[in-house]
């Protein structure tokens, strides 16, 4: 699982042989196909990279470089003459717009690009469509064999209001339900039960979590069968898409992995000196970014450490705990949290981030024209009024997808370095 806690989903050989072969029919896998692997093995979409590809005779081209940045991943395309391959939404955005700044296409080998985790917003699609190299939206999750469902870009209508997650995979069966278990029509919102040959077996030595999501199919008399109970809200549009609308409840996906905001709340709140704090995932024109706020158990004039090296704690004991993506790069201390009439967490009264929310260490100014560059395109990319040559990019709030976006917007200006190389020298 990628929400910080590890827990062992069982699939069978029959739930993989039954996904391996509805994806090979759905991406016309064959010999001809080169395909690009770029998932980490510890993800579940290998799988999707791997088993259609070796199932159908394909070449399989590796990537032994980790995380791509737009002009990287374009070049690999070029030389290794990939036919399809597997993308985060986020990434493929930024590529997309990467191709346009530049007036260039895809590469002349590619008929397919496979993209999922994330809603797609509709004018991204329309950019898309001047290409003619089919896209795939996925859906799915690892306790129902990777993927549950897809839509194709040929069912792709100019004026659809959203993307859908498309229809159910062979031998799958997807049910919108609502509060009172009951089968939603058309239109209405409900959350997604996933039926059928792809729904595992259970959790591993995790009876209590697998009984509460594994069910038995009260929709089908007389059939022994579970549904996976999804958390996702969604509904059927009329030509039988599936559109999707939200969690229900504050699980969020960053960068493609789900998160638990909760989870996050929870490790922050072993520490003595944290009284309260919630975590939320808030939305910027370059994706969600993780904001934590923090009320300190102790006051102001009490607390013996700049704000700074708190800030520095916090997120090395979070490290310690759970994996980066789930780490927020932004801290901002309140007094105490503002509550609703009912007393919750009054979450559309939390305030936004500014500039001075981000901690950093003393500004050290720009000294040649390269770091005049780099700090005048950190500050756009992330938001900043000011960024000093001894910053941190990550601890100023940047991340993977905003790394991809930093190193093809220097490469613009005549700095040129890879993603790989930011990860490696971080101010």
């Amino acid at each position: 699982g990628s929400t910080g806690l590890p827990k062992g989903v069982l699939l069978s050989h029959r739930n993989l042989v039954n996904y391996t072969l509805s994806m090979i029919d759905n991406l016309n896998c064959s010999s001809k196909d080169r395909v690009l692997q770029i998932s980490a093995l510890g993800f579940d979409v290998i799988l999707e990279e791997l088993l259609p590809a070796w199932c159908s005779g394909a070449t399989i081209v590796l990537n032994a470089n980790g995380l791509l940045g737009s002009e990287e991943l374009q070049a690999l395309l070029e030389q290794k003459l990939i036919t399809y391959f597997e993308i985060s939404v986020a990434q493929w955005r930024e590529w997309l717009a990467w191709l346009q700044l530049r007036g260039l296409t895809p590469s002349a080998s590619l008929r397919l690009v496979i993209v999922g985790c994330e809603p797609i917003h509709v004018h991204l699609m329309t950019q898309w469509s001047n290409y003619d190299i089919e896209l795939m939206h996925v859906y799915g999750l690892t306790e129902t064999t990777v993927t549950s469902s897809l839509w194709s870009s040929y069912g792709w209508n100019g004026g659809m209001r959203s993307i859908p997650i498309g229809r159910p995979l062979n031998n799958t069966r997807l049910y919108v339900v609502d509060p009172k278990n009951r089968l939603s029509p058309v239109g209405v919102v409900g959350e997604l039960y996933i039926g059928g040959e792809e729904v595992s077996d259970r959790y591993l030595n995790r009876e209590e979590l697998t009984a509460n999501r594994f069910i038995a199919n009260p929709f089908k008399t007389g059939v022994n069968e579970r549904l996976y109970k999804t958390g996702d809200l969604v509904r059927w549009w009329g030509d039988g898409n599936l559109e999707f609308i939200g969690r229900v409840d504050d699980q969020v996906k960053i960068r493609g992995f789900r998160v638990e905001l909760g989870e996050i709340e929870n490790v922050l709140l072993e520490l003595e000196e944290i009284r309260d704090v919630v975590v939320v995932a808030r939305e910027d024109g370059d994706g969600k970014r993780l904001v934590a706020y923090i009320v300190p158990a102790l006051a102001e004039s009490e607390v013996q450490l700049p704000q700074s090296a708190l800030v520095s704690h916090y997120k090395q004991h979070l490290k310690g705990k759970l994996p980066d993506y789930m780490v927020p790069g932004i801290y901002i201390f309140l007094d105490s949290l503002p509550l609703t009439v009912n007393g919750k967490v009054d979450k559309k009264n939390l305030p936004e981030p500014k500039a001075d929310h981000i901690l950093a260490k003393s500004y050290i100014p720009p000294r040649t024209v390269s770091e005049k560059i780099l700090c005048d395109l950190w500050c756009k990319t992330l938001r900043l009024q000011q960024v000093g040559i001894s910053d941190n990019f990550f601890a100023l709030g940047g991340d993977s997808i905003l790394s991809i976006q930093v190193s093809s917007r220097a490469s613009q200006l005549g700095v040129r370095f890879s993603v790989k190389q930011l990860f490696q020298y971080q101010t």
